[in-house]
């Protein structure tokens, strides 16, 4: 669901079904902008999160998460993420917060 929004703005989003497979893809290519969810199976989100910070430092990274609550935000505010969504997710919300995103990955 998550490709087919990112598709939809115009972009050609690469995805990962394991932390390991992103922190892989991540080293090949630049991400703009990266939707991450907390729950991969092997490294954890914010295994692959701190992957983010340490090697795509100006990334806009958006975090996905079924267990948001006001301690997962602080951390993930506190190691730069953009946002914080939280799931079930809604669609339009996620356009325009992906829509913003991208425009600042595009300035960085």
């Amino acid at each position: 669901m998550l490709r087919e929004v990112v598709e939809h703005l115009g972009y050609e989003p690469s995805t990962a079904a394991s932390g390991e497979q992103a922190i892989a893809a991540m080293a090949t290519v630049r991400p703009h902008v990266v939707f991450l969810d907390l729950l991969t199976p092997g490294i954890t989100g914010a295994g692959v999160l701190n992957y983010v910070r340490e090697h795509h430092p100006t990334a806009p990274v958006i975090v996905i998460t079924g267990n948001i609550d006001q301690e997962i935000a602080l951390r993930a505010g506190a190691v730069g993420t953009f946002a914080v969504v939280g799931k079930p997710i809604n669609l339009d919300a996620l356009k325009v917060l992906a829509a913003l995103a991208m425009s600042l990955a595009q300035r960085t």
